[in-house]
């Protein structure tokens, strides 16, 4: 017997949280979903977090963008003559995180 992993909706992680707001028991939300409680946790600190951008991908986890923005500080570090060792700093993270 073989398990797929469930894919679940902004809408269908949206609504339990709404519940747990408004007062019901993570147990009781959790059992009727039939999900983990600590996954309702999860997804209530990921829209606590990012309330624009949470679940919105195809089950992958939100990831900040470090590499754009380092980018985007290298640039201008770089064009008004900034440090030449912050510039390395961002060059090795921007190598790194990708």
């Amino acid at each position: 017997m073989s398990t797929t992993r469930r894919i679940f909706t902004r809408e269908f992680k949206v609504e339990p949280i709404k519940q747990l707001d408004s007062g019901k028991p993570t147990g009781h939300v959790a059992r009727r979903l039939e999900v983990n409680p600590n996954t309702l946790h999860r997804w209530r600190r990921e829209l606590k977090k990012h309330p624009t951008t949470a679940f919105s991908g195809q089950g992958s986890r939100w990831q900040e963008p470090c590499s754009t923005w380092c980018w985007c500080v290298l640039t201008f570090c770089l064009t008004t003559g900034g440090s030449p060792q912050f510039a390395t700093i961002l060059r090795l993270v921007i190598r790194n995180k990708g």
